[in-house]
């Protein structure tokens, strides 16, 4: 999901030439995306953490809200040398791992 209607399809592009048929790419505010709740297995976050323009106190939540109970949320941040913390500070998130630069977040009910 990106708000930018071409980064929406320089990625759905991508995804067509890869041939993944379990990845959606949806235009839309990552931040409120109307999908319904619990809805998702994984949710990557590609290059959107850490930015001074998103919010992740709106963020967070919502990518709780639509990943599955048993789901996770991995982060490929743009920055070499990002730390986790201010998603392990949300309560809403466990790191589980990283591997290949993403860190792999389990969704968290009772953190």
């Amino acid at each position: 999901m990106d708000i930018l209607p071409d980064s929406v399809a320089l990625v759905g592009r991508k995804v067509q030439t890869a041939n993944l048929m379990n990845v959606r790419v949806i235009k839309g505010d990552a931040m409120n995306t109307g999908l319904d709740s619990e809805s998702f297995q994984v949710v990557l976050l590609f290059g959107v953490i850490p930015a001074p323009m998103i919010s992740l106190s709106k963020l967070l939540p919502e990518m709780h809200r639509i990943i599955k109970h048993d789901g996770n949320l991995a982060v490929w941040p743009p920055v070499p040398g990002w730390l986790p913390n201010s998603i392990l500070k949300s309560k809403l998130f466990e790191l589980i791992g990283k591997r290949n630069g993403v860190f792999l977040f389990r969704r968290c009910d009772a953190c």
